[in-house]
């Protein structure tokens, strides 16, 4: 297909409502963000200027577990000098919080019951034994990831950097 073919397509409500589109997507942007984010705060954390690609090439490709384990080690290691460090275990649990809410959506299928009008999420675990549910989504648990993201983007924020930026939806 060409790009002017595909810049003709219209996909509308495919393959579920635009709004349910919009945030899921609007989930998986912020979430970037945030990692992005965690890099540069690591980044600061190790003594690098953060516009030294040394800190992309450390950190891009390590799992956010292990992201998540080096601010508490180097925080400890700052801590006496930089009493801002005290809560960083709090950003720390608020990442790891936001991350189960973002993996709902990134990691499972969604599809729209026209019947219902409304969203529903198969939800499965073959752990021991095989355990599938469909569960309806609301737009809210939706958007309550988006903004638990943000919290947690804005909570690390405010250790690392020591500024407290305001919600963007404010």
């Amino acid at each position: 297909m060409k790009n002017s073919d595909i810049e003709q397509l219209a996909f509308g409500s495919w393959p579920v409502p635009e709004v349910y589109l919009a945030e899921i997507g609007r989930v998986g942007v912020v979430w970037r963000s945030l990692e992005a984010f965690v890099n540069i705060c690591l980044a600061k954390l190790a003594g690098l200027d953060i516009e030294d690609p040394k800190g992309l090439i450390l950190f891009e490709h390590l799992s956010l577990p292990q992201k998540l384990d080096l601010p508490g080690a180097l925080g400890e290691q700052l801590a006496p000098d930089y009493p801002n460090l005290e809560n960083l275990s709090d950003a720390i649990s608020k990442i790891k919080s936001a991350q189960k809410l973002r993996n709902e959506f990134m990691h499972k299928t969604v599809s729209y019951d026209e019947k219902e009008k409304a969203l529903k999420m198969a939800v499965g675990s073959a752990r021991e034994k095989l355990k599938v549910e469909v569960r309806t989504v609301a737009l809210t648990e939706i958007k309550r990831a988006t903004v638990e993201i943000s919290e947690a983007m804005r909570a690390l924020y405010k250790v690392v950097l020591m500024r407290d930026v305001p919600p963007a939806w404010e």
